[in-house]
């Protein structure tokens, strides 16, 4: 997991981030619209299969809706590529 989300923003793809009680340290700089989109996790309430539950039910809509929109597709992934070369590569 260490690396997975800033692999995915390198990406230059749309990301959806289910949020999770661990954070990477660059976490606070990305906004959920612009760089990835965000589905809650449902773990601070028990977890388990309920959270499970919960966000496949979040995640189908979503993906569809992002499938349907090559626009918003393209903006997000143009946005965290740019993210993470500028903020998370060597100088």
């Amino acid at each position: 997991y260490s690396n997975r989300l800033r692999q995915l923003l390198a990406c230059g793809s749309a990301v959806v981030h289910v949020q999770h009680q661990s954070h990477e340290f660059f976490e606070p700089l990305l906004k959920s619209g612009v760089h990835y989109l965000t589905l809650p996790g449902g773990f601070g309430t028990g977890g388990g299969e309920t959270a499970v539950r919960s966000v496949r039910q979040q995640l189908v809509p979503l993906l569809r809706a992002l499938r349907s929109d090559g626009t918003q597709r393209r903006r997000l992934g143009r946005a965290a590529a740019a993210f993470a070369r500028s903020r998370l590569t060597h100088a």
